[in-house]
């Protein structure tokens, strides 16, 4: 088990760093919501997942790119 932190930095800063990536945007969690996977709520096309009606905890409400709302809940 690994932290909040150090996850954010192996699938979200290294990858960014190592390949000179900008990136202008955030994001806002309620890491305390917990919610059921459903597929059928995917935005992708993509529907296949090993996590059908899994419960999780962490609900993204918010992502700002480019000072754009590209998502919100």
């Amino acid at each position: 088990i690994i932290s909040l932190e150090k996850l954010i930095d192996l699938m979200a800063n290294n990858p960014r760093n190592r390949f000179n990536i900008e990136y202008n945007g955030y994001s806002v969690w309620n890491l305390d919501e917990e919610y059921q996977i459903n597929p059928q709520e995917f935005l992708s096309k993509g529907k296949a997942t090993p996590f059908e009606n899994f419960k999780v905890f962490g609900q993204n409400y918010l992502t700002i790119y480019n000072d754009k709302i590209v998502y919100a809940k």
